[in-house]
């Protein structure tokens, strides 16, 4: 994202930010394969007075990477002893079998649960299912994930 030229983009498409959109749809095709991705990645665009800019900070996501992605060191030991629902993708590399000891040794009473045909955004890929799944989790004390057709449970 960071190596796109959006100011002579931008100019090319006459400031028309669904011109931008279109243009990097097309050019992002081998490094972004999934389209659905893609047009997810480009909502973060935004223009003004025909300026096209990313609307997130990509540099200080780029600068403060490690930051974001490591398990902050102050919890070590902790746990949370309380009912919590984490949500993986079956098609996403970032919740597996491997991280699942971590998960229970903080979240012993975690309920973990993989809804089929997701990538990495399950909330984009099934909606629906996400907020159903979200809704019966914290209203129903004997939440069962497995009345899901497209959801199973991991233990």
């Amino acid at each position: 994202m960071s190596s796109v030229d959006l100011k002579a983009l931008g100019h090319k498409n006459n400031g028309n930010i669904g011109m931008v959109r279109n243009s990097l749809m097309k050019e992002w095709d081998k490094t972004v394969p999934n389209p659905t991705m893609r047009a997810f990645l480009l909502t973060n665009l935004g223009e003004k007075d025909g300026e096209i800019f990313w609307k997130v900070n990509l540099k200080a996501i780029k600068s403060c990477w490690n930051q974001i992605t490591d398990f902050p060191a102050e919890l070590s030991g902790r746990v949370f002893n309380q009912p919590v629902m984490f949500v993986a993708a079956s098609d996403g590399k970032y919740l597996g079998r491997s991280d699942l000891p971590s998960v229970r040794k903080y979240f012993p009473q975690a309920k973990i649960v993989q809804i089929a045909n997701t990538g990495h955004w399950v909330h984009f890929d099934a909606p629906n299912t996400v907020t159903n799944l979200i809704t019966s989790f914290v209203l129903d004390k004997s939440f069962d994930p497995t009345s899901f057709a497209d959801v199973k449970e991991i233990k």
